[in-house]
């Protein structure tokens, strides 16, 4: 059968026949099949349509996704070289340039396609591209890519007037810098709070888990946000969130807020929580329900962390050794349970008095793969969660 889709191509009697682009269309899926197959049609057809551009690109794809570059390029090159000329085969051959390694080269490639089709063919996935590959070229210096696109601009004043240096200007500022600029570096408390056995819980109670899932995340993030907390992300079921400080005075203030704010019986977490939570039926709510909100609480220190911002916006994210040590200790934990680490115990522990054995409940280390030394935790009970 897919040999039959082959020979058919000997039927069509032009590529700007629709039935050429079915055929192409077939031919494309193929490759889930049988790609020897699939590179046999192209071959065929190229040897009736030797100059259709739609199906050179096709063809060009397909060698690329086999790792053939060296033949993509031949096939680009010798289209060229018949007087074929089209966008798609241009965006190709930088790519595939790209793809081997050919990083100036590539370049190039990239500076003829924006010079020789309209801006807004120009899709913003290929002035990244580009970008990616300035800032290799500069070892990612960020005021030489910005002399760069200047550069560029003189040589060629027509990306000047079309606007698309000013686009490269603005997507370098926008997403390249935050990528690799690391300028910005935070230290604070990094928490991560969890609803224990949701999986679980979704199994049992299908028609309640969705709702039950959003009030944990939302009400946990406008809870903590309350403290002071920055919002970081929804990981799953899980919220993450982080409170800077500036100095082991402020953080010992905020060791014993945090403390007091979910250690207290009276506190809006966790027992405020399942109060508002609207899996319970009306009568419901007492301990044991399977409804009752369950929640293991992370919060350690951060010290100097890289910040980035993914999207671009007010949020952003942090990386650094801490924090991966941080996630890392909150798999520790488990339901009702709060887990913190050296430094949130001795920042709390500064405060005297009960503070400096509130976590003496709970002791534990462990060993974690790309940490040298075993790593201290401890633990403490939080308080009965019902209403």
């Amino acid at each position: 059968m897919l040999e039959d889709i082959v020979a058919r191509v000997s039927t069509i009697h032009s590529p700007d026949d629709p039935e050429f682009a079915r055929w192409l269309s077939e031919v494309a899926d193929i490759g889930g099949f049988d790609q020897g197959v699939q590179r046999r049609a192209y071959l065929a057809a190229l040897e009736r349509f030797p100059d259709a551009a739609g199906l050179i690109a096709s063809y060009g794809w397909f060698l690329s996704a086999q790792g053939e570059y060296a033949r993509v390029l031949d096939v680009v090159e010798a289209a060229g070289r018949r007087g074929v000329r089209d966008p798609e085969l241009m965006i190709m051959r930088a790519i595939t340039l790209m793809r081997a390694s050919r990083y100036e080269a590539a370049l190039e490639a990239f500076v003829q396609l924006f010079c020789a089709i309209p801006q807004a063919a120009i899709e913003e996935s290929m002035l990244m591209y580009f970008l990616f590959l300035l800032s290799r070229r500069t070892s990612y210096d960020h005021d030489r890519v910005i002399s760069e696109i200047a550069r560029l601009g003189a040589l060629h004043p027509s990306l000047n007037q079309s606007g698309l240096t000013e686009r490269l200007r603005t997507l370098h500022e926008t997403q390249i810098r935050r990528i690799y600029s690391g300028e910005k570096r935070a230290t604070g408390f990094v928490l991560f709070a969890d609803l224990v056995s949701s999986t679980q819980y979704k199994a049992q109670f299908p028609d309640r888990w969705q709702a039950r899932t959003i009030h944990f995340l939302m009400y946990t993030r406008l809870t903590f946000k309350y403290m002071g907390f920055d919002f970081l992300k929804f990981i799953g079921d899980e919220v993450m969130m982080f409170r800077p400080f500036g100095s082991p005075e402020e953080a010992t203030r905020i060791a014993k807020e945090f403390y007091d704010f979910v250690f207290s019986r009276d506190s809006w977490y966790p027992v405020e929580a399942n109060r508002f939570n609207p899996a319970y039926d009306i009568d419901l709510g007492e301990t044991g329900s399977p409804h009752e909100l369950k929640v293991k609480l992370y919060i350690g220190e951060v010290r100097d962390a890289l910040v980035f911002s993914p999207n671009g916006d007010e949020l952003y994210d942090l990386i650094g050794e801490d924090v991966d040590r941080a996630a890392r200790l909150k798999e520790m934990g488990t339901d009702n349970v709060a887990i913190v680490d050296e430094g949130f115990r001795g920042y709390l522990a500064a405060n005297r008095g009960h503070y400096e054995t509130a976590f003496d409940e709970l002791r534990w280390t462990a060993r974690f793969k790309g940490f040298s030394k075993r790593i201290p935790f401890y633990g403490r009970t939080i308080p009965d969660a019902s209403r």
